[in-house]
């Protein structure tokens, strides 16, 4: 599902929200078939206006919006990457220091990796038939 600006040879554009189907047959997904349903005059401006945004700067978010989706979504390893730092700043040993920093990026990673894993089952199990694309079979 997305939104799609159709522009005709007289300059004029036409807005669309496109939902693509896939086509199932005997052996699985045989084809891809689009519904095009007209947007509401919001929804068009809305889109108008994020996509001239988009053309501006070369990217549809603002650095502040992005950066607040990713303190948002980092925040939790932000934490543990800081008292990590901490309780190695008050160890004496090199070695201490380095194991324990070692151990907070393979856990901050294994927590990355686990928070990702689940995030892709989770969308992958809610719409099963539009996933069923042999070409997604490793990352069930």
């Amino acid at each position: 599902m997305g939104i799609v600006c159709n522009r005709h040879k007289d300059g004029s554009q036409r807005w669309h929200n496109v939902y693509i189907k896939p086509v199932y047959g005997h052996e699985g997904v045989q084809g891809y078939g689009a519904i095009y349903l007209p947007l509401s005059t919001e929804q068009q401006q809305r889109a108008q206006v994020f996509f001239s945004r988009w053309q501006r700067r070369g990217a549809p978010l603002s650095v502040v919006a992005l950066s607040t989706r990713w303190l948002a979504r980092s925040w939790p390893a932000l934490l543990v990457g800081a008292g990590i730092g901490l309780a190695c700043a008050g160890l004496e040993s090199a070695w201490l220091q380095g194991a324990s920093a070692l151990l907070g990026v393979l856990l901050l990673t294994g927590w990355q990796n686990w928070r990702q894993n689940r995030q892709m089952r989770a969308v992958l199990a809610s719409h099963p038939k539009a996933f069923a694309d042999p070409a997604l079979a490793g990352l069930l």
